[in-house]
């Protein structure tokens, strides 16, 4: 359950933002990741014209190594290795949706970002 403080709740979606991605068909999913809030999520964004293609992706090696170095236990590199798989998967979960919106829906490309749009929607503080 996700806290309701966090910013990431206070994100406005419509109605058009639970309509299925066109093409990504039964991709499977870990279950960590749930599949409606994400494509919400990329049809949000992709709708403001926010770039998700260029996503950082996280390194689980370099997590497990870091991890080491700072002295955790076993069990806690271990988790920490399973989290940074599951946000790997995300991000090549966002970059792959994106893309499948974008040729199906999107045929000029991404829309041009809006600041004064944007800004009215989201969580700046």
């Amino acid at each position: 359950m996700l806290n309701p403080d966090l910013p990431f709740n206070k994100k406005q979606f419509i109605p058009d933002d639970e309509r299925p991605i066109p093409n990504v068909g039964n991709r499977l999913v870990i279950k960590d990741i749930n599949k409606k809030q994400l494509m919400r999520c990329v049809r949000r964004d992709t709708r403001y014209g926010i770039n998700l293609i260029d996503r950082v992706h996280n390194n689980p090696e370099k997590g497990r190594m870091s991890a080491v170095k700072h002295g955790l236990t076993k069990a806690q590199i271990a988790e920490h290795v399973r989290s940074q798989h599951v946000a790997r998967e995300l991000d090549e979960l966002f970059v792959f949706y994106q893309t499948e919106l974008l040729k199906a829906e999107y045929p000029e490309g991404l829309p041009k970002f809006d600041f004064d749009k944007y800004k009215n929607d989201f969580y700046l503080i």
